[in-house]
This record gives C-alpha cells, sequence and structure tokens, in this order.
C-alpha cells in the first residue's frame, strides 16, 4: 500500500478499504432505493455512529434514521409503450427503448398531443417564444442545464407532456441507473429539476431514428430546428403505484463554543446505488464501490476525526437515500427539516469517488456569492491543495439545498482513479484498489469541514 503525507495521516486508509468492502459487498445487493440491501447499509452506517458516540437528530424508533416517505412506480414493460403517429404512418417503441426519468407522483400519468419541437434545452424558452403549447408535447434535447426552468414554463403554459432526448453515448446508462422501479416523494416539494410534475418520456437511437433525427442520437447534438408539423405523440407510462419508505441516516457532533451552537456545518454523502441492473458477465449486482460507497466510508472516517477533536461549530453527519432517484432524500431532509435550514452554515457534499495517489487537484463548487467558496479553497491552498473553484449545478445532493438557499458545496477530485467507472456494472470493491487516494480526499474533505466549522479567524486547521 502506498504511503500516505504526512498531512495525510489523520484518515486511515485502512478503514475506508473496511467501510468500502461491507458497504459494496454483495450482500448489501447494490442498496437500492427502499431495498432489503439499502435496509442493511442503513443498519450497519448506524451502528458505526453509535460507536463514535454520536448524538441521533430524534429518529424514527430513537435511532440514526429519519424517514422518507416515497412512491414506488413499477413500470409494466409490456403495457407501456410510446406511439408515434404521422399521417398513416404509426411507429411505436416499448421499454427499453423509452423510460421514465422520475419526477413528482403528477408526472407518472399518460399523455399525448401534437409534437412540438423545443431544441437544445437551453434555447428552448427562446425557440417556443409565442408557440401555443397548450395540450402540446414537446421535444427537448441535451444539454440539460435549464431543465428545470423549461419544464415548469412548460407546466406553466398546458403543455400535455416532454419527449426528452439522449444521445446513444448516454441513454443505456442512464436507463439503467433510474432502474425498473422509478420513486418519487409521497408529498409534493417545490423542486423543479427532480420533482417536476411534467409527465415525461426519455428516448434514446431508436426514439430518435423514429423522428428522423438519426444524426441526433449520435453526434448529442439537436439541430437548431425541426419541423414535425402533423406529428402526434402518445405515451401510456403503465406505472402502478405503492406506498414505501427509505431511510436518511443522521448524527450529530456538537461544537465546543456554545456562541457558535446554531451554526452548523453539513457533510453529506448519499448511500444508495442502483441495486440489481442488467448483468455484465453474469453477476447482475451493481455495488456501487466508487458511487458512493467510497464517499459514505470517507464521511465515517471524517466523523471520527471530527470526534476525537471536535471543531468549534456543531457538525451533522447526514448519509442520504435515493440520491439515484432524483435526490429525493436529500430534499425530503430539506423539506421536512429536522433542524431549521437557517442554523446551516454550509454543506459539504462527497460523491466523487477517489483520487489517484499523488494528484491534489479538487474542483469546489458552490456559490461564490456567500464569500464561504473562497474561505474554503484558500484553506485547502495554504496546504497546497490545487483547486478549480465554480457555480454549482444540479449533479448530486448539495443541490437540494442549494436551491433552499443554503450555502451547499461539492467537493470533488478533478479526476477519477484511472479505471473508476461510476454508474457501471462492474463498479465494485478490489483490494488492490489505491486507497491511499481515497485517504487523501477524505483528508482534504476534512480541512474543508474544519475551515467551515473553526472559529472566523482560522485558516482550516491543523
Amino acid at each position: 500500500m502506498l504511503a500516505l503525507p504526512a498531512w495525510a495521516q489523520e484518515i486511515d486508509p485502512n478503514r475506508l478499504r473496511a467501510a468500502t468492502r461491507v458497504l459494496a459487498h454483495d450482500s448489501l445487493e447494490g442498496r437500492g432505493t427502499a431495498s432489503r440491501g439499502e435496509t442493511r447499509a442503513a443498519r450497519y452506517l448506524d451502528a458505526r455512529l453509535r460507536e463514535l458516540g454520536l448524538g441521533p437528530l430524534d429518529g424514527d424508533d430513537g435511532d440514526y434514521r429519519l424517514a422518507v416517505p416515497l412512491i414506488a412506480f413499477a413500470v409494466d414493460r409490456e403495457a407501456a409503450r410510446l406511439t408515434i403517429r404521422t399521417g398513416d404512418r404509426t411507429r411505436m417503441l416499448r421499454p427499453p427503448d423509452f423510460y421514465h426519468p422520475g419526477g413528482a407522483e403528477p408526472s407518472f400519468r399518460d399523455f399525448a398531443g401534437p409534437l412540438v419541437y423545443g431544441g437544445p434545452t437551453p434555447a428552448a424558452l427562446e425557440l417556443l417564444d409565442g408557440v401555443d403549447l397548450d395540450g402540446r408535447v414537446v421535444l427537448l434535447g441535451p444539454p440539460w442545464n435549464a431543465v428545470g426552468d423549461v419544464e415548469a414554463e412548460l407546466v406553466a403554459r398546458g403543455a400535455a407532456g416532454a419527449l426528452e432526448a439522449v444521445p446513444s453515448a448516454f441513454y443505456d446508462r442512464l436507463r439503467v441507473v433510474r432502474g425498473p422501479t422509478r420513486f418519487a416523494l409521497r408529498e409534493p416539494v417545490d423542486d423543479p429539476v427532480n420533482q417536476s410534475p411534467l409527465p415525461r418520456a426519455v428516448i434514446g437511437p431508436a426514439g430518435l431514428a423514429a423522428l428522423g433525427l438519426e444524426g441526433a442520437a449520435e453526434s448529442g447534438r439537436m439541430p437548431a430546428t425541426a419541423d414535425f408539423a402533423g406529428t402526434r405523440i402518445e405515451v401510456r407510462q403503465a406505472a402502478s403505484a405503492t406506498d414505501t419508505v427509505a431511510w436518511n441516516v443522521a448524527a450529530l457532533l456538537p461544537g465546543t463554543d456554545p456562541a457558535r451552537s446554531d451554526e452548523i456545518v453539513v457533510y453529506v454523502a448519499h448511500y444508495d446505488h442502483v441495486g440489481f441492473g442488467e448483468p455484465m458477465a453474469g453477476d447482475s449486482i451493481w455495488n456501487g464501490f466508487v458511487d458512493n460507497a467510497a464517499g459514505t466510508a470517507m464521511l465515517l472516517e471524517i466523523a471520527r476525526a471530527l470526534t476525537d477533536d471536535p471543531p468549534p461549530r456543531p457538525v451533522l453527519f447526514l448519509f442520504t437515500t435515493a440520491e439515484e432517484q432524483g435526490l429525493l432524500g436529500a430534499t425530503w431532509f430539506v423539506h421536512d427539516a429536522p433542524v431549521p435550514l437557517a442554523r446551516i452554515r454550509a454543506v459539504v457534499n462527497l460523491d466523487g469517488g477517489s483520487a489517484p495517489p499523488g494528484d491534489d487537484r479538487w474542483r469546489l463548487s458552490g456559490p461564490a456569492a456567500s464569500g464561504l467558496r473562497r474561505r474554503a479553497a484558500e484553506a485547502l491552498r495554504r496546504r497546497g491543495a490545487d483547486v478549480a473553484e465554480s457555480e454549482p449545478e444540479p449533479t448530486s445532493d448539495h443541490w437540494a439545498f442549494h436551491a433552499a438557499g443554503v450555502p451547499a458545496f461539492f467537493f470533488l477530485p478533478a479526476e477519477l482513479v484511472p479505471g473508476a467507472r461510476p454508474h457501471a456494472p462492474d463498479d465494485e470493491w478490489s483490494a488492490d484498489f489505491p486507497f491511499a487516494g481515497m485517504a487523501v480526499y477524505a483528508r482534504r474533505a476534512l480541512e474543508l469541514g474544519r475551515a467551515l466549522a473553526g472559529p472566523d479567524d482560522d485558516h482550516g486547521g491543523s
């Protein structure tokens, strides 16, 4: 095993090795949302937090778990269909050639209407300006950095639904990550990105070819304009709904300064993954080692280090469910907050796998306006880290907090360990993995938290 640099000794790579082996083991069955395997993972986290002596947050049954009420939508693949009618010509798609991307409960209804072209998502509202969308289906394409705003506008203008086109390079991976069952929060929340009420269907190469856009499937670039006059879309979702529950897991470390007790720093890492997916070499368990057993194990190790040497401000350790289903655990935590959001000073999200050994380059995304991003980045730079800053995007659990006005940061390596494949069936634990790089990642994340939870004149800890 590679030796850690002296400044990283506070984090033990052997504990990271042991925790990730448990979390990514076949016995946890890929930790799918609300599954038996995810429940086992939650119990493991509960036991580890008890060992550290951390306090729970009034969880159900007096433990560290916080219930996340969900609706599970199971798709009948034989009954679901997407029909494209143009004049006398009819083309029909069935799963896996289309799928529901997830959303709020109303988004799972059937929809139909004349097709209107919205083009690349960032330009859609301009292209659709003045177009009557009432009762129509809008075709949207990547990139998706403005999808929440666009879908909210489509709802406001009475659109019947949307088709979202994904190029062939990503279609199968995104489809499998969502799985055969989709989940929605049981109560409506204000989240236009991941809990949109707009009925939708995602189409890939087969759907684009049926619409005469084969080139878009391969290139990933939608044309600036397209004419679908006379084309009608009919989508039958065929999804049956069942109430279920999944669990966030949370523990609180009190700070040492009573004057700062209302300024909580939150660490978050999602512990769910895909569960059972399409098999590879006969293995259908998508173990989720890099994504996100790694982040979960790092957060446990950071909790241990901070428990040994608490900062002035309190620190909340939050392990979320259903991130892979649309940030549902983090969104519910924000919606039904067990601590007032006004008390949360900052959030640090770990969902980046592992850094290559010897690579000390990092990405820190978060709102510059709060001033905390610059403070945190400078604290790491003073310790020799190379940190690139950027504004947040809706890519992981930090976004749920950011959307609610809480300063939230996504901290991850500039590059993953070569060969690491998140969202892949071979994302498995290996004894040969360079855990020293993961330990450096955890140590830098620990320093980031100390800079945010430390005294106002602190320079990021020792």
